[in-house]
């Protein structure tokens, strides 16, 4: 769960970087956060399908 938090956290400190005005300022920042909310989304969607797996993505 900490590795999903310092994810969140990554995205929201850098987001200032890769966007701008709504633009798009730095491709490869973005895409970086793309990836790492898609990591999010999925483990979430794992722990809510089985919370016994959760503890697979514990500290």
């Amino acid at each position: 769960m900490r590795q999903l938090a310092q994810l969140a956290e990554y995205i929201g400190v850098d987001y200032v970087e890769a966007v701008r005005d709504g633009q798009v300022v730095n491709d490869g920042e973005y895409q970086e956060m793309l990836e790492f909310s898609q990591l999010i989304v999925t483990n979430i969607s794992v722990i809510q399908d089985s919370p016994a797996k959760a503890s697979n993505l514990a500290d």
